[in-house]
């Protein structure tokens, strides 16, 4: 079942640091050098830790550094300071940085990030789970899981199978089946569809798997596929859902809206929330830059569409839809319409990790994942915490099903738009 892991949406999805620097695949795990003493490997980490966390200050480093010189006397292998270590990490409270050990990184290596399971879904205020989307063709179709239907039980098979106890909304009797499990190798798609009153939406998911540009990219022409489809009729306006958006990469997830975000500067990332390390992110005619301070522009070019989707009507007005689950590089993309003209957010604060995140690679082959920076709109606000709505709504939870309050709220709204007044 999709858990809500501080890996995925590690960064806001840029190849310059802070703003991804998991474009590319990591090199394959090598055995640690022979000269390698648990002395040395405490110092490379947490010189780093202390060095580039945005939250560096938050930690006792008089404390860590005495416990750190106790462990290299007292310990012979470096995976005993793994505790230590993301007791450190955990100190920061930014819930977005992360230490990962070889094991970890094996994992996401070999299977893209998660077996893929046939559906997506949420954790509820109750610690429950409801299915979110279950994907077309899939196992979990087939065995009948629908949409708004709440986990009861599942079990996995290692990265099997997946033997699943659920029961649909509203009843009582229980089903269960088994599937098999396969690795995650395409990004989870969006979904596009015309509404009525000549409105337009656009749902997006987390874009998995993070490491590949080709199926980033991939990903990005997808969406721009359901935006160009939807757009026939939606001359009113738009509507972004994205409260199952749990993170991924921003520069995949902003090349996809490109269209709906327009041409031009839409949000900055600042290292150590310094202005003068700022990295401008620009979507324009198809192609995702960012503009490092003080280097030429064409040394930041991040993502680009051979084709890309023109609107019928440019710039239109833009509803997003937010919760608690629009967490990581999907509060980028909030952060990325903030200060867009016409553009409305409805719904509940998001997750509060829209913040940027770099790392490094131990000589053991584990990692740390630090968040670095903030995100920064268009007007120049900065976000580190949750984000508000504009308008607030009940959290909904049967997507899919009639009487969700906040797509309501938006569809009201943008109905009183002048171009939806005029497309009637």
């Amino acid at each position: 079942m999709k858990k809500r892991l501080v890996w995925r949406g590690l960064l806001l999805g840029m190849v310059l640091s802070g703003l991804g620097a998991a474009q590319s695949q990591p090199p394959a795990l090598n055995s640690p050098p022979l000269n390698l003493t648990n002395a040395l490997y405490l110092s490379k980490a947490l010189t780093y830790i202390q060095t580039h966390a945005l939250y560096s200050s938050r930690v006792d480093w008089p404390k860590t550094q005495a416990e750190a010189q106790r462990l290299a006397q007292t310990t012979t292998t470096t995976a005993q300071l793994y505790p230590f270590l993301r007791e450190v990490i955990r100190e920061l409270g930014d819930h977005h940085s992360a230490f990962q050990t070889p094991t970890d990184e094996g994992l996401l290596l070999n299977n893209l990030g998660k077996p893929d399971a046939g559906y997506l879904a949420v954790a509820t205020l109750d610690g429950l789970h409801r299915v979110s989307s279950v994907f077309a063709g899939s196992r979990a179709a087939q065995a009948g899981l629908r949409a708004g239907d709440l986990i009861v039980s599942y079990q996995n098979n290692g990265s099997v199978s997946r033997h699943l106890t659920w029961r649909h909304s509203g009843e009582r009797t229980t089903h269960t089946a088994t599937w098999p499990l396969q690795p995650n190798t395409s990004p989870v798609p969006a979904v596009g569809r015309a509404l009525p009153n000549h409105l337009g939406t656009l749902e997006l998911y987390s874009n998995m798997p993070w490491a590949s540009p080709t199926l980033q990219i991939k990903y990005a022409a997808q969406a721009q596929a359901q935006l160009k489809s939807a757009d026939q009729t939606a001359r009113c306006g738009w509507i972004l859902d994205l409260r199952r958006d749990e993170g991924g990469n921003t520069g995949a997830m902003m090349l996809a809206l490109g269209p709906l975000l327009g041409d031009g500067s839409v949000m900055t990332y600042w290292p150590q929330r310094q202005a003068a390390l700022s990295q401008q992110v620009i979507y324009k005619e198809g192609q995702v830059k960012a503009v490092v301070a003080g280097r030429p522009r064409d040394l930041g070019l991040i993502f680009a569409l051979p084709h890309p989707v023109t609107l019928k009507v440019k710039n239109p007005p833009v509803a997003v839809l937010q919760g608690s689950f629009t967490a990581s590089a999907a509060e980028g993309l909030v952060v990325a319409f903030h200060g867009r003209p016409l553009t409305r957010f409805f719904g509940a604060a998001t997750y509060g990790v829209p913040t940027g995140n770099a790392g490094i690679r131990l000589p053991d082959g584990a990692s740390i994942r630090l968040t670095e920076g903030v995100s920064v709109d268009r007007q120049g606000h900065q976000y580190e915490g949750p984000i508000a709505p504009d308008v607030v709504t009940a959290e909904w939870s049967h997507f899919g099903e009639a009487g969700d309050p906040t797509l309501i709220a938006a569809t009201q709204w943008l109905e009183s738009q002048a171009s939806c007044r005029a497309a009637r």
